[in-house]
């Protein structure tokens, strides 16, 4: 499950059938994807992250907010890190 991106989504204020149409992918295959019973491919990694320049895609594409990688500036200038394990 993509929760980083699904979390980038909901900071943004974005809409996923929104942000599918920018990917030029069905609104239901990218909420197979978040939801991790799709796998992503090379290519659609690459557009979703040309959609999110200012994070770190290994953060934004991580399968949990865990991973330790930081966020890089967000929506508004603010920077976030992805927290650390507990």
């Amino acid at each position: 499950m993509l929760r980083n991106l699904k979390s980038e989504i909901f900071a943004r204020g974005m809409k996923q059938y929104v942000l599918a149409a920018e990917l030029g992918i069905p609104a239901p295959v990218l909420t197979e994807i978040l939801h991790g019973r799709r796998q992503l491919t090379a290519e659609l990694r690459t557009r979703i992250v040309a959609l999110f320049p200012e994070v770190d895609p290994k953060w934004l594409l991580a399968d949990s907010n865990s991973s330790g990688a930081s966020r890089a500036n967000g929506p508004g200038g603010h920077a976030r890190t992805a927290p650390a394990r507990a």
